[in-house]
Formats: structure tokens, sequence, C-alpha cells
């Protein structure tokens, strides 16, 4: 073999070579996108959901009525326009059930004291102490199974001690109301990585009121949401009977206040419920479709939990109204807890929006749904 067809044999077969490999390595790619197509298109089915607990207690909810005669109709306003997506399944977990331990008592007096609650409690039952003080304009309930903590302070005491427009920045609110917490050794993990919102307040004798304008505020509350997954990738809030108020709210004034006045100090309203999720004890359950969950709301079937006209709030008592529309504007699976001894944290649907009345006033509503495949749920 010649020179020149030694060149031309080794060119030649370069030529092949390269066309071997990018035939290989585009058949490949095809071979891999074609398949990604065909299971996004035919998902392989998943194994039934384990429900390893058993059946689930059905979820007893506070539901708000409508005046009588009120037959509202029911608008998907989201968006989309859709209805979003969400798994087939998701998880339940186990909540520590709490008992009395015997340095619980303790624990309780040595909380009452570090917020000004110096004499004997009363006791309610074995497992429940009641502290009042400033002629009954100061009241701390501590259960020492649950420890659920209510510290009330009434409105016009407060109102008469604290300045108007001096409140804390939202941020320094924060900061506060977790060194408050950390102090007593209630700040949990859970708190600490979860989601926290502010709201200014205004304490008077007329009552407590929110307001968008600090200038008209004397405290700032702070609402700590827990956490926990649904599944491996996403988190989902922790609700409780009232969405637009955590389950740990602490209420916190402004620094001068602190300083000028050492008998008023700690004197601010605090609500702590924290029943501890077993994070590592849980089971995988089917849920009911968001699709089913919509029908089940457009039919009456779900809790009204909230309803407020935009002149009301939290703290405005509810009456009930003649609703003509309720306008979805979001809908989250997130979980709920209530504010009594259970043993499992369950799914729920949470759709909100907002409403319209008969005599046009409108505000806003959320509504739950249990997310629960009824087939594990106990009636």
């Amino acid at each position: 073999m010649t020179l020149t067809e030694l060149s031309f044999a080794t060119k030649r077969a370069l030529l092949w070579f390269v066309i071997v490999v990018f035939s290989f390595y585009t058949l490949k790619f095809v071979f891999i996108k074609a398949k990604s197509l065909y299971l996004t298109l035919n998902p392989p089915k998943q194994p039934p959901a384990e429900a390893s607990f058993g059946n689930v207690p059905q979820l007893e909810f506070e539901s708000l009525s409508f005046s009588e005669g009120s037959f509202p109709e029911y608008v998907l306003d989201t968006k989309t326009g859709k209805l979003p997506s969400f798994p087939d399944r998701t998880w339940v977990y186990k909540l520590f059930m709490p008992i009395p331990r015997i340095s619980a008592e303790k624990e309780a007096k040595e909380f009452a004291k570090s917020v000004n609650f110096l004499g004997s409690p009363a006791k309610k039952s074995l497992i429940e102490f009641v502290w009042n003080t400033n002629g009954n304009q100061r009241s701390l309930y501590f259960n020492i199974a649950t420890k659920e903590i209510f510290l009330e302070t009434s409105s016009e005491y407060l109102g008469d001690n604290l300045s108007l427009g001096f409140v804390l920045s939202p941020i320094e609110a924060q900061n506060k109301a977790q060194s408050f917490l950390q102090a007593r050794g209630l700040l949990s993990e859970d708190l600490q990585n979860g989601e926290i919102k502010t709201a200014y307040i205004r304490a008077d004798s007329r009552g407590f009121s929110e307001t968008a304008n600090y200038l008209q505020a004397n405290l700032v509350r702070v609402d700590f949401y827990r956490k926990v997954k649904s599944n491996e990738d996403t988190e989902n809030l922790i609700y409780g009977d009232s969405p637009p108020k955590a389950m740990v709210s602490v209420y916190i004034s402004n620094p001068s206040d602190y300083e000028k006045r050492s008998d008023i100090s700690l004197i601010y309203p605090i609500l702590y419920y924290n029943n501890q999720v077993l994070l590592l004890d849980k089971s995988a359950y089917p849920l009911i479709s968001v699709e089913k969950a919509w029908d089940f709301v457009k039919n009456g079937g779900g809790n009204v939990i909230y309803l407020k006209k935009n002149t009301e709030d939290y703290y405005s008592v509810y009456t009930p109204l003649s609703v003509a529309k309720m306008e979805m504007r979001d809908v989250k699976l997130s979980y709920f807890q209530p504010q009594t001894p259970t043993a499992f944290l369950q799914p729920i649907y949470v759709f909100e929006g907002v409403f319209t009345t008969k005599e046009r006033e409108s505000g806003a509503f959320y509504i739950y749904v249990q997310a629960i495949d009824p087939q594990h749920i106990s009636f």
C-alpha cells in the first residue's frame, strides 16, 4: 500500500468513526428524550399509600354560618383561572400526646414570675393554673400538660399605658418576640424555621383592632406559623382554628415604653400552643383530588373558618352575613392542628378569597376541607 493509499484509508476510517460516534450519541439523546416524554404522558403507577396508622379521625372545624336564605355563588378566580396541581398523597404525622411532668408545675410558676405574676395561682384542675393581677386586668392561663399558655391583658389597660405611633418595625418586633420565647425555653426549632408574620395592633378602651398605619398602633402582633413537609420536596404551613392568626403569637410594644415604665414590662398578650409534631413518625395517606374538594365547596360542603368584611378584622365579633358570591383567589395544601390534644396532624385544602354580600359589601374568607380520602377516615 502506497503512502497515498494509506492516507486515504486513514481519513476514511476517521470519517466513519466520527459518523458512528455522532450517530450513537444522537440516538442515545433521542432515546432519553423519548423515554422521558413517554413517562410524562404515561407515568408509572405508584404503589398504594401505606396509611399505616389505620383510619384517622374526622376533623372537627368551628364553621361559620351565613345568614338565613344565603346561597352564594362560588367562582374560581385564581391567577391562572385553574385549580393548582397537588400530589395524590401526603404525609400524616403523629403528634406528641402531652402528659404532666414532675417539674411542669415548677416551670409554670417560673414562667408566671418572668411575666410579673408573683402570687399563687388558682387551680382550675390538676393540670390548669390561672393567675390574675392588676385588678383582674391581666390574667395568665398555663396548662402544665399541653403547655398551652394564654396571657391576657385588657385592651383598656394597654391603651392607658402604651403610646401610639412608637411601635417597633416588623423586623425589630420579630427579634424581640424570638428573644422573649428563647429566654423561656419556648422557641422550638419548628418556630425558628417556620414563617413569621406581623400586624400592627391598636389597643384602647374599645378593644383590639388591626391597623395598616403604624402611627395608629401601640403594639405589634408577631405570629409564628410552623411548617412541615408534605413530601420530600414541599413544606406546608400548619394552620389552627383561625388562619389570619398563628397558634403562637406574641405582642410587642415600643422600646420607649420598656425603658420608661418598668412596672408594665411584659404585660403584653401571649398565645402559645405548640404541640410537638413527631417528624419521624409519619405515614403517606391518599388525598381526595383538589377538583373533588372544589366540587365539595361549590355544593356548600366546605367549612367556612373566617369571614370578615373589609371594615372588620380578626378581632371583630362575627355576625352572620348575607353572602352573594365567593371568589376563590388561592388554593393551598396545608395542615390543620386543633387547639385540643389530638393524635395526628392531618392535611387540609385551604380555599381563600374575596366574598361579596347582597348589600355589595366585600371582605376576605378562608374555607377548610379535610384532604384525606374518606376511605381512611373514621366518621
